[in-house]
């Protein structure tokens, strides 16, 4: 454990290599087509990337950097008006 209490590892804590998957993940697919949005998430015994996606997709990989990316396929999102 480092002294923040997060998981290490030679290349800084779990999270910070999460999100740094998080962006190299952006940097390739946010431009697609199928692309909804991605995110951090808790997994049991360390973080993993949440990829949106409007449709099944291959193209995204199961993990970067030792970090593993989960692919959600929740179609297409709208805005919605707020209620008050």
């Amino acid at each position: 454990m480092g002294h923040d209490g997060c998981v290490t590892s030679g290349h800084g804590t779990d999270l910070e290599r999460a999100h740094h998957a998080k962006n190299v993940i952006l940097a390739r697919f946010q431009q697609t087509a199928w692309w909804r949005g991605a995110g951090v998430a808790p997994v049991p015994g360390g973080w993993a990337v949440r990829v949106n996606v409007a449709e099944p997709c291959d193209e995204v990989p199961g993990e970067v950097d030792g970090v593993p990316i989960e692919v959600r396929v929740v179609g297409d999102v709208t805005a919605q008006r707020q209620t008050e």
